[in-house]
């Protein structure tokens, strides 16, 4: 069977596509490996396993290392994905098939929320007693802190230019490359990009 060539990507999941792969990247380094296309190269569940055993110092179940099936790509992504769920995080609208079939959108969304439990969230202990915040409090108030030059108070009308995660990402990988913006970023509607709202539902 021939493989199915993605949807066409809009800039800003051009743009996150790019930053995501630079964060996945610097942590399969730690195996040797690498990722050319985020959407493609996950599909067999071969680097997302490595991704989050690396990320979150565990081993996943047993998975297929060496794909011969597409049935072993299937129980590679359900091994991802069931993990994910057994370390408490929420996943929305997305199974093992999306990632087989690169479906760009659900995958970005995965990664989005992949980098929030791992890098934003992990390490960041309340202090006892302290005021229990919401996941999205939480990721606003890490943002204002890493790029405040950019001003974000929401995910509506101050996250429409895609660029503005490559600031986050940079500041958590400092290995990736600098942030690089595009000169005039496409007007969107008054909402969050659909990866990003995802990730945050």
């Amino acid at each position: 069977m021939s493989k199915k060539a993605p949807e066409p990507l809009q800039e800003w999941a051009l743009v996150q596509k790019r930053t995501f792969t630079r964060w996945v990247n610097v942590h399969l380094a730690d195996r040797g490996l690498k990722i050319e296309d985020l959407i493609f190269d996950l599909s067999d569940g071969i680097l997302l396993d490595n991704l989050l055993e690396i990320i979150s110092n565990k081993k996943l179940p047993k998975w297929n290392k060496v794909v011969k099936f597409p049935t072993h790509k299937l129980e590679n992504n359900s091994a991802a994905l069931t993990f994910l769920k057994t370390e408490g995080i929420k996943l929305v609208a997305i199974g093992p098939e999306d990632i087989v079939n690169r479906h760009p959108t659900l995958i970005l969304g995965l990664i989005w929320t992949i980098i929030l439990r791992y890098q934003i969230q992990k390490g960041q202990q309340k202090a006892a007693g302290a005021r229990s915040i919401s996941p999205k409090e939480e990721l606003l108030q890490w943002l204002a802190l890493v790029m405040p030059q950019r001003k974000i108070r929401n995910f509506n009308v101050n996250w429409q230019d895609g660029s503005a995660l490559h600031d986050p990402v940079h500041a958590i990988g400092p290995r990736t490359p600098p942030p690089s913006y595009p000169e005039s970023p496409p007007q969107t509607a008054n909402r969050p990009h659909p990866a990003t709202q995802k990730a945050l539902q």
